[in-house]
């Protein structure tokens, strides 16, 4: 009798202890809703369509979605565009393509927030083809450049919004298999890395907590901007052992730049930053700048490091990125990226 007592105590205790951390979980998610402007990271899963450039994904054509909380409107390219349209401005023989990931996007932010939107405010007499795609990377900028300029010759100017993890294989994973790349990882995300490459279980995990739990993102995202994780793990993709996977996921970079130099078309590569390089001044984590700008040097490539620009300006660095985002701008942001874009045109005379 005293046994069976014993045990129903413990599993009154257990089914207690289990409620309580399900009660602290639902009054977190709860007070997360309440009082932060996170945004859940789904995008509807129409939107992304297989085989829109090439053998690269691209956006459904003239379409509507959500991504990060925010309604997407796409126009017959594919393309990112205000709910009224954008790119069709007749008598218009001057037009700007922006080639870019989830960040060129603007996944989070309103069109007119986004580094198109401002730049549609800022050069009106001009065409602005943002054919940024959520996970996009290197391989896929250059099959964007093949599929689209050749049918369109108002393109005068090509930028690329270089995000840091552009080579990494857990940017492009959860879309398409084929384009995963072996890269040597040391640090805090190898373990998790390989087990997303190959449990279908976790990915799924993953996917679905990033959709529905503003909880889970608030947390991953104190970790990641507190100790600089992101950076950290792709640091790793700029060293010298993965040098030649470096050079080789490059590449697609320099064939566009040789492409374009035979078009006459001007091409600039604007390096993005991470936040956590914003908040500190650590040389060692500027690998990855250092690392495109010796290869943009070497292959007489035109860029922009953006760190400075960010840096000289009063901003805290967090309110340049969406809430508890390391990676993805917020409208002050893509103000800075917009500013760099104008004065750039300017300065060029165009």
């Amino acid at each position: 009798m005293l046994k069976k007592t014993g045990i129903h105590i413990n599993i009154l205790l257990l089914m207690g202890t289990i409620f309580c951390c399900l009660l602290l979980l639902f009054l977190g998610e709860g007070l997360c809703r309440v009082f932060t402007d996170i945004n859940c990271q789904r995008t509807s899963r129409d939107l992304l369509i297989e085989n829109g450039y090439g053998t690269s994904i691209g956006n459904a054509k003239n379409f509507e979605a959500i991504s990060f909380g925010a309604k997407v409107y796409t126009d017959e390219f594919g393309f990112r565009v205000p709910r009224n349209g954008g790119t069709s401005l007749s008598n218009c023989e001057s037009a700007i393509l922006i080639l870019g990931d989830s960040v060129g996007f603007g996944v989070g932010l309103e069109e007119s927030e986004t580094v198109a939107g401002l730049l549609r405010k800022e050069i009106p007499s001009t065409k602005i083809y943002n054919s940024s795609v959520i996970g996009y990377y290197t391989y896929d900028y250059k099959n964007v450049i093949e599929s689209f300029l050749p049918l369109h010759e108002e393109v005068k100017t090509v930028y690329l919004l270089f995000c840091l993890n552009d080579l990494s294989p857990y940017s492009t994973m959860c879309f398409d298999e084929n384009n995963k790349i072996s890269i040597e990882t040391d640090g805090f995300f190898k373990k998790i890395i390989t087990k997303i490459g190959k449990n279908s279980l976790i990915l799924r995990m993953n996917m679905f907590l990033r959709a529905h739990s503003k909880l889970y993102i608030f947390f991953r995202g104190i970790l990641a901007q507190g100790e600089g994780l992101f950076l950290i793990e792709d640091n790793s993709l700029y060293s010298e052992r993965n040098k030649a996977i470096f050079l080789e996921k490059m590449r697609y970079i320099a064939d566009i730049s040789v492409y374009l130099k035979k078009k006459n078309i001007p091409f600039t590569v604007i390096i993005m930053p991470y936040e956590y390089q914003l908040r500190t001044h650590d040389e060692k984590l500027m690998i990855p700048q250092q690392k495109l700008t010796e290869f943009f040097n070497d292959e007489g490539i035109n860029y922009i490091d953006a760190v400075s620009e960010f840096r000289n300006s009063e901003t805290a660095s967090k309110d340049f990125y969406l809430a508890y985002d390391p990676t993805h701008f917020s409208k002050k942001g893509n103000e800075i990226l917009s500013n760099i874009i104008v004065r750039d045109i300017a300065n060029r005379g165009n």
